[in-house]
């Protein structure tokens, strides 16, 4: 049966026993989170990475002080490569758990494409991922468009494809992500994949 820590977010300094500046201390209740910088931020995520390094596996944020950003800022501390790592965290407004399981999703999804070789995920390949995953989230309002090789060519110089981002990278191909909002904007996305990188930038028109 596992057992899981607590932990808790401090505006005070630790006591002097744990060290000067330390940013974790334990008590019988749980861990507690020293935030006494100026990036609360940072030093949860750092304490998220120092449970973990730590051994500590399972988890429940308590306490006072938890929101969006906190939370979402223990959780990419508390993450690694391996399975098991998990998080409970105090009720959020309806919006900030949407917002944070997206960010959780899109982050999933990421880890599993990088962690799959170049000769499995081609950029080609990303591109198509890409566009479907997006698709996927709003099928009704998102189409996606990829354009590759000497088409790329053909799109240099547009608004979609500036002319110095073809020059300036070695770019192999591109998504356009069309949404269609209420409003009858339309947000083209392109996507671009360099050596397997994946970059973007939004153009409104």
């Amino acid at each position: 049966m596992s057992v899981k820590m607590n932990v808790f977010l401090s505006h005070d300094a630790a006591a002097p026993q744990w060290g000067a500046n330390a940013l974790v201390t334990f008590q019988p209740e749980g861990a507690v989170v020293h935030l006494t910088g100026d990036n609360a931020l940072v030093a949860v995520q750092r304490a998220g990475r120092k449970l973990d390094g730590q051994g500590i596996k399972q988890v429940v944020l308590g306490g006072e002080g938890w929101d969006l950003e906190t939370v979402w800022a223990f959780i990419q501390g508390h993450r690694n490569s391996k399975p098991g790592n998990t998080v409970e965290w105090p009720a959020l407004s309806e919006q900030d758990e949407a917002e944070l399981q997206a960010r959780i999703m899109a982050t999933e999804w990421v880890r599993e494409i990088i962690n799959q070789s170049a000769e499995v995920v081609r950029p080609s390949q990303l591109a198509a991922r890409a566009g479907e995953w997006i698709k996927a989230l709003a099928p009704e309002q998102v189409t996606y468009k990829i354009v590759k090789g000497n088409d790329l060519l053909d799109e240099a110089g547009t608004v979609f494809i500036p002319s110095a981002v073809v020059q300036s990278v070695r770019l192999q191909c591109c998504v356009w992500i069309t949404t269609q909002p209420v409003t009858r904007m339309r947000r083209f996305i392109p996507v671009l994949l360099v050596k397997g990188s994946l970059l973007t930038r939004a153009v409104t028109a």
